[in-house]
């Protein structure tokens, strides 16, 4: 998904060629756990929302998590839906997390502080890429923090992500 944006679709796309694909596809968790793509599930919120059923066909799997797009425009137009499992899905699984591309709108990540402080404070073992770039996007927005070293209220990823 990192080379080729439309990975997802094309993947979801196969799986619906025969049943025989079906059966292979649905049988490759990893397959499905490199193409956690929330620029594409940002697409299809609301009733073809399909986040849950990708999640469950990565099984045990490592995952490759992307969001450089979806969540770093102004969320309040967003569909709630996609943020919330978003950032359920990160922090349930970042222990199995391999690469980790988020793009976050600023004043989001002050608003959902709590989950983003939760997602990088828990071990992740798995973890190989971490890319987070917080800023603003809205016009005349500036950030500040008092202190930088009170960003966060423990060491990134517990201190524990030995493959990084």
């Amino acid at each position: 998904m990192f080379a080729d944006d439309d990975a997802l679709i094309t993947t979801r796309t196969a799986s619906q060629v025969c049943q025989n694909w079906r059966s292979l596809m649905l049988a490759t968790p990893l397959l499905w756990g490199r193409l956690l793509d929330f620029d594409i599930l940002a697409r299809s919120t609301g009733e073809g929302y399909w986040g849950d059923e990708l999640v469950r066909r990565t099984g045990s799997s490592v995952l490759w998590i992307k969001a450089r797009n979806s969540l770093a425009k102004e969320w309040p137009t967003r569909n709630r839906q996609l943020v919330a499992h978003f950032l359920k899905t990160v922090e349930d699984n970042v222990h199995r997390t391999q690469i980790l591309v988020v793009d976050v709108d600023g004043t989001e990540w002050s608003i959902h502080y709590d989950s983003w402080n939760n997602v990088i404070s828990f071990p992740a073992p798995q973890l190989e890429s971490f890319d987070l770039t917080v800023a603003s996007t809205r016009v005349g927005m500036i950030q500040r923090t008092s202190d930088p070293g009170e960003r966060f209220r423990s060491p990134l990823f517990a201190d524990e992500a030995p493959r990084l």
